[in-house]
């Protein structure tokens, strides 16, 4: 690798960045109880990133003998992009060890294995409902990063993930797992699935109104995902792209709300010590006692806001470009012990469709309840259908409550929380 920046500085780049990642995979999917297909994947290869005239080229390839024509490709394709000046390299720094990502019992995971692990799922789904479909993938990837600026380093990962989709009747619900660690309950997750087909089938009507809705992990993850992250994204903030410009340092929503992005957390699927370009990473707040605190930057976009990366860097892999992206989402726990056996009215949402059609912009949405139920004095009734329409910005200034306990659904960690004064529009 260091022989590519030397090739680089060769070819007139001022400085240059290569990245190096491999990843090996099993994927399988089912229909029904049959294992529909199984695939196994091994990728790697090499993305330059090189600096010439204050303009950043990229390029990438998989074939050692080609490592100086992806130089003169990334030379060339920089004098097209956008002059970034003040951007430079991460240096080189010593690294903290994040616990939990890297599981050797996963790495070793053979087909046999995984094979019961979708039995048991199977076995779970039938419970209650059928087994409709699901999918199960797990791996190891592994990547190294190299500059000019004398950066070196590298970590090797391990990943689970698991969708299972059960049916009762003319009704259908899923469940997803994800891990760095081989710590997936397979019966549970299908179990879970087809609890939730069952008490969807034949869901009741409500009527048009304002009401309380108490959303969890699954339904939070759907909601800042689509929303919350595109607003305190670098890359929109600096252009104007965001509902939250001039709003740093002012109230956005009820001071008893506190996220974080925290790329420490043991066992988070987006920890890490340093990010897709070397930078070490950090805890930090994005609303803390309902103050919006920080925007997430990489290199380049901090560079353009004139302000320093918070290590927010991502690629999907070698041969893409690197984006802004967060690591894991944390929401501080709350002070009520259960928010459902305090709701007199309301609904408690797992999960809603249509988020994509959000305008991340404005924060206007309406999305139809997918996996919701109706909540009466305390208890959890019948499974309801209804679209829940709104505007998500005005929604973090009305947090009724957030409970103590947090729930981990993929790279959210989270308590419950309660929205009030919500519209709904009933059948």
């Amino acid at each position: 690798m260091e022989k590519i920046l030397k090739i680089a500085e060769k070819h007139g780049a001022c400085a240059c960045e290569v990245f190096y990642s491999s990843a090996k995979s099993y994927s399988f999917s089912t229909a029904g109880e049959t294992i529909k297909t199984k695939e196994y994947d091994s990728d790697s290869g090499f993305g330059i990133r090189v600096l010439k005239n204050r303009r950043i080229g990229f390029s990438y390839f998989t074939d050692r003998n080609k490592a100086e024509e992806a130089v003169k490709t990334a030379v060339a394709v920089s004098k097209f992009s956008e002059e970034v000046a003040g951007f430079e390299f991460s240096h080189d720094k010593k690294f903290k060890d994040v616990k939990g990502i890297y599981d050797k019992k996963l790495a070793n995971l053979c087909e046999n294995d995984a094979k019961n692990l979708i039995y048991d799922l199977f076995s779970g789904a039938n419970k209650y409902a059928e087994p409709i479909e699901s999918d199960l993938s797990f791996g190891t990837s592994k990547i190294k990063i190299i500059n000019s600026c004398g950066l070196d380093t590298g970590g090797k990962y391990t990943k689970i993930s698991c969708t299972m989709q059960a049916g009762y009747k003319n009704s259908s619900a899923y469940s997803t797992y994800a891990s760095c660690n081989l710590d997936i309950d397979p019966f549970k997750l299908g179990k879970s699935a087809g609890v939730l087909a069952k008490q969807m089938y034949k869901p009741g009507k409500i009527k048009s109104c304002k009401t309380n809705i108490i959303f969890n992990s699954s339904a939070l993850h759907e909601l800042f995902s689509g929303m919350l992250l595109a607003a305190v994204n670098g890359s929109n903030t600096r252009r104007g792209l965001s509902f939250f410009c001039e709003k740093q340092g002012k109230e956005v929503a009820n001071n008893i709300l506190n996220i974080y992005d925290d790329p420490l957390y043991r066992e988070g699927l987006g920890s890490s010590s340093f990010d897709a370009e070397g930078s070490e990473t950090f805890k930090k707040p994005i609303i803390e006692n309902g103050i919006l605190k920080k925007f997430l930057y990489d290199l380049k976009n901090a560079a353009l806001a004139k302000t320093k990366t918070t290590g927010n860097c991502e690629r999907s892999g070698y041969s893409s470009p690197v984006s802004v992206s967060p690591s894991n989402i944390v929401v501080s726990p709350g002070d009520t012990k259960d928010l459902i056996s305090e709701c007199k009215n309301g609904i408690y949402l797992h999960s809603a469709l249509g988020w994509h059609t959000a305008n991340s912009l404005t924060g206007d949405f309406s999305v139809s309840i997918d996996v919701g139920f109706k909540v009466e004095d305390g208890e959890i009734k019948k499974g309801v259908s209804g679209i829940i329409a709104g505007n998500f910005f005005e929604m973090l200034k009305k947090i009724k409550g957030i409970e103590k306990k947090q729930e981990r659904y993929l790279d959210l960690i989270s308590p419950k929380i309660e929205f009030y004064d919500v519209g709904v529009i009933g059948n």
